[in-house]
Formats: structure tokens, C-alpha cells, sequence
């Protein structure tokens, strides 16, 4: 997946990427936002960021192959980190994963308390986007918990 987004930043001659992933999606756009130097945001939805906290949690058999983003390097100090989540998740529950959130330096954290792991994420669809492209975490309607500490 590296090597694809790679050539289609290439192709494109993109400098700014922006990564969004829901579920593994979410620990998927922050492997390759490591990967991938021209990324500068990654916005999780419902992010498994702790794949060992997750399956400890249900008691599924651990992912012996998969990369942890909780045990991977921090990213590039100018990568900016949205996560978001939904309080109602009983997949991913968001104590699984604040822990990850808190310790990232350029994260925030976006609480929604009604949202579940699959309900609601296309309510708030737009103002996501629209946060997203004029950089602004906090124009997203949920409650912020942390916001990032650095600027990059």
C-alpha cells in the first residue's frame, strides 16, 4: 500500500497527504503515515491504535504478524494527529485507545459520547473534511480531551 500511495504522490506530485482510515483503517493510515513523507495529517475514526490492547480485550488470538501502531516510533514532528471516537464503541472501546492518543505530542482527541463504532460517523462527515482542510481539529463538533502540543 506504501509503494501505491508513494506513486500516486509521485504521479501527482503531491506535496501535502492526508491520511483517514475507520476501524484498522485508522492503525493502517498511521503505519503508512510513517512510511510515506509527504503525509501530514492522519485522522482516525474509531482507530484500532492498539491492536493488542484490542484483542487482550475481546480475548481473540493475538495478531502475531501485525504491526501495533502503540509500538511503533511517534510520527515526524510535523504530523498532525486527529482521532476520533465514539464513547458507545463496545468494538473499540475508547479505553483501549486513549492511552495511545495521550501519549502522541501532535494529537488530538475527539470524543462523541452517543456515537458507537459504526453508527453516526456520516453525521459528522462534513465537518470533518471541512476541519481537515482548513486545519482546525477544533471546528469538529465532539469534545476535545486532548489537543496536540506541538506545532509542526
Amino acid at each position: 500500500m506504501a509503494a501505491g500511495i508513494r506513486a500516486l504522490v509521485q504521479r501527482k506530485n503531491a506535496s501535502d497527504v492526508r491520511l483517514m482510515g475507520h476501524s484498522g483503517g485508522g492503525a493502517l493510515a498511521l503505519l503508512l503515515a510513517a512510511e510515506i513523507p509527504e503525509v501530514s495529517r492522519v485522522v482516525t475514526l474509531a482507530g484500532n491504535l492498539d491492536i493488542d490492547a484490542w484483542t487482550d480485550h475481546h480475548g481473540y488470538t493475538p495478531l502475531f504478524s501485525s504491526r501495533n501502531p502503540s509500538f511503533v516510533e511517534p510520527l515526524r514532528q510535523g504530523v498532525w494527529q486527529w482521532h476520533i471516537i465514539g464513547l458507545r464503541d463496545a468494538v473499540i472501546p475508547s479505553q483501549l485507545i486513549k492511552p495511545f492518543i495521550l501519549s502522541q505530542k501532535n494529537a488530538t482527541g475527539i470524543e462523541f459520547s452517543q456515537f458507537t463504532h459504526g453508527c453516526c460517523w456520516g453525521r459528522i462527515w462534513p465537518e470533518v473534511l471541512q476541519a481537515l482542510a482548513n486545519d482546525q481539529p477544533a471546528a469538529i463538533s465532539g469534545v476535545q480531551f486532548k489537543t496536540r502540543v506541538e506545532s509542526p
